[in-house]
């Protein structure tokens, strides 16, 4: 089974009118053998003064290491510890962001981080802010595809007003991170708020018509072209009457789905069966306990705590070595002029 993708981060019109650059990011990483695909998308702050260094780390990181992480999955059972290999690498990314703004203030790397590790069977997601993840399985029946026979969706999360929403940079981002079993699917959208407005409604259900069209369209294409039409649909002019934002989409495809030459639709005659979490999956998502979001909280306010005290240390100590030295050189002195 091979999975076919194709995505395209584009700025939004109210960035180029300001003169502020594409704050979206997005990698893809495919294993060796071809099994596995990764990827993650992340949307920088438009108020933070480095969002797209941070979305492009987080992005790229993230990527990197859910495939690496794909090898240790095809020998263990999934379970708790994939949950503590992500949050390890999202404090790992942490602390790479800190590096950058030397200090732990990370409000000018502010970014949300959607990413997925796909094999033929199924994966995960991971989803911190109002990006937004949608795919499905198709039923075929005369000659016609129904695209929506079941859905699966991670849909966004926003703060208090629709323009508010979580960053992987807040002190309390393991509040709002989740990570949610997916199940063997045909097709999948992952994008940016920007990128998800095309294919959801603001109610989060799915816009049929531009899915049925968009994969119809995809379909006919060599799968080398898909990130260069994905990139002409979200630049379209049209494309600002559905948001003036940064988007990003990412489509991934299975290659024998999209060979099938049958009529393709989003049937809204067919009410769509939500996909259940498997029990063992539905096991895997207790991520981490209260408990543990209260000790990587904790770790990460010690961490806070601890790094006043360490640079005054740091600075006491280093005048007194300074002291030592200079009495040192008195000392050598009097007894030279005294010889």
């Amino acid at each position: 089974m091979t999975w076919l993708y194709g995505g395209a981060s584009i700025v939004g019109t109210s960035h180029v009118s300001s003169g502020v650059p594409c704050q979206d990011a997005f990698d893809v990483e495919r294993s060796e053998d071809g099994k596995w695909i990764a990827a993650a998308v992340c949307d920088g702050a438009g108020s933070a003064k480095r969002a797209e260094v941070g979305s492009s780390l987080v992005a790229k990181t993230f990527a990197k290491k859910l495939i690496l992480l794909s090898k240790e999955v095809e020998l263990r059972q999934p379970g708790a510890w994939i949950n503590d290999f992500v949050i390890q690498q999202a404090l790992n990314v942490r602390e790479e962001l800190r590096a950058c703004a030397n200090g732990d203030d990370l409000r000018d790397f502010h970014t949300t981080l959607v990413a997925v590790l796909l094999s033929e069977s199924g994966g995960f997601a991971i989803h911190i802010g109002d990006g937004a993840v949608f795919g499905g399985i198709t039923a075929i029946e005369n000659n016609s595809a129904a695209l929506n026979h079941q859905t699966f969706i991670s849909k966004p999360e926003n703060g208090e007003y629709a323009n508010e929403t979580f960053f992987i940079t807040e002190g309390d981002w393991v509040k709002h991170l989740r990570i949610i079993p997916i199940p063997s699917l045909d097709w999948i959208f992952i994008g940016t708020d920007g990128g998800a407005a095309f294919y959801l409604d603001p109610a989060n259900e799915p816009k049929s018509e531009f899915i049925s069209s968009f994969v119809r369209d995809i379909q006919r294409r060599d799968d080398k072209e898909w990130s260069t039409r994905i990139g002409d649909i979200l630049n379209d002019k049209q494309a600002e009457k559905i948001t003036n934002d940064d988007k990003t989409i990412i489509f991934f495809a299975k290659k024998e789905f999209l060979e099938a030459k049958d009529s393709i639709s989003f049937l809204d005659s067919v009410k769509p069966t939500p996909i259940p979490p498997s029990a063992s999956a539905r096991q895997s998502e207790k991520l981490s306990t209260k408990m543990d979001k209260k000790k990587i909280v904790m770790l990460e306010k010690r961490k806070s705590k601890w790094s006043l005290p360490l640079f005054l240390a740091l600075v006491i100590s280093t005048m007194l070595a300074l002291c030592l030295v200079v009495a040192r050189y008195f000392f050598n002195t009097k007894i030279i002029m005294f010889i």
